[in-house]
């Protein structure tokens, strides 16, 4: 962390990875929903290996899609990125459908992989039946709980394994946080995150939220979320505090319509399609190139003129938005957010959060 923090690089720490433009369902809130099932061929095992020789200590791979574990060769992939990139933390959401599949990577990847931690975050977004009807899939809230439930099992044989959900506040959800709260707690996940909505989803309406709700439902998953400090590291302090700057930061940008940090998209973190299209932001939509025209040379690619244009209007023009991941980039891997997160490590025990 401090080397990604402290000195430039010729390639992003942290990647958010497409692995497949397929999906099984159709959610009204979803931002990617043009490029869904999208006819573009796809990266292979063979060119994803490439790629991850080309991005040596990568600090985190965030896998997403798509549906990531429509993909059969997941495992191979997330392998590829453990042995040549020495990424030690993956993550991966999933709206939970594929039951068998997912156990399976789990099982697989959690034994292989004894030194990666690997997160799984099942996406929840209501309810029972209100939970199909957003995700425009019937039984999607039962399948989902049921990955969950046996995904448990798994976890008490693995250590590095982490469970949690994840929410999405949006304005179908947002006048029934608590009642979701309840209801997931009782699971006892490792964690519940939280994000809101953001880009152009498929329903337009969704985006109108009551940034007071988002307020109210993070206390609330924080004071579960972060229970129990008796038992807690150092690190894990600074995870705490890392999260709750990150959703003051969302807050301010709502009410005020302003950045509140630097962002360093393009520069510390970069997304990576299906097609190997790079951008440096899932929302701009700015191309950097495509990682197939580099040789599949991540290096190569950052050093492009396109990369640095892109890299200077976002920073110009003071680029802001509230996507979690960007966020945390903006934090951990720059020297006033770093220590932003470190006094308030020091100073601050969260117990109001």
């Amino acid at each position: 962390m401090i080397k990604n923090m402290l000195f430039s690089r010729a390639y992003p720490s942290y990647m958010i990875f497409f692995v497949t433009a397929k999906c099984n369902m159709k959610c009204q809130h979803c931002f990617y929903w043009q490029e869904i099932n999208s006819l573009n061929p796809e990266l292979d095992l063979g060119e994803i290996g490439k790629i991850s020789h080309s991005l040596p200590n990568l600090f985190f791979l965030r896998i997403t899609g798509g549906e990531p574990f429509l993909r059969g060769d997941l495992e191979e992939i997330v392998g590829c990125f453990y042995r040549n990139s020495s990424v030690r933390r993956v993550g991966i959401s999933t709206n939970g459908s594929l039951n068998e599949r997912t156990v399976k990577f789990a099982n697989d990847i959690a034994g292989r992989f004894p030194g990666l931690q690997i997160e799984i975050g099942i996406s929840i977004d209501h309810l029972y039946e209100k939970h199909d009807a957003i995700r425009c899939s019937p039984g999607a809230f039962k399948n989902a709980m049921g990955t969950y439930d046996n995904l448990l099992a798994v976890k008490k044989k693995y250590p590095n394994l982490t469970l949690g959900f994840l929410v999405t506040l949006m304005k179908d959800n947002q006048d029934s946080l608590e009642d979701i709260f309840k209801y997931l707690q009782e699971k006892k996940p490792d964690g519940i995150g939280l994000n809101i909505i953001r880009g152009k989803p498929k329903d337009a309406a969704q985006i109108e939220v009551d940034i007071g709700k988002y307020d109210k439902f993070r206390h609330l998953l924080n004071q579960y979320n972060f229970a129990s400090p008796s038992k807690r590291s150092f690190m894990q302090r600074l995870r705490i505090a890392k999260t709750i700057l990150s959703q003051d930061a969302i807050i301010s940008m709502v009410k005020n319509n302003r950045a509140q940090l630097e962002c360093l998209a393009g520069e510390r973190i970069a997304v990576l399609y299906p097609d190997g299209n790079v951008c440096a932001c899932e929302l701009l939509g700015d191309r950097i190139g495509n990682i197939r025209d580099y040789g599949y040379d991540f290096k190569k690619l950052w050093k492009a003129e396109s990369r640095k244009k892109i890299t200077q209007n976002i920073r110009g023009n003071k680029c802001f938005c509230t996507h979690e991941c960007f966020i945390t980039a903006d934090l951990i891997f720059s020297l006033k957010g770093m220590l932003k997160v470190f006094f308030k490590t020091l100073f601050n025990r969260h117990k109001k959060n």
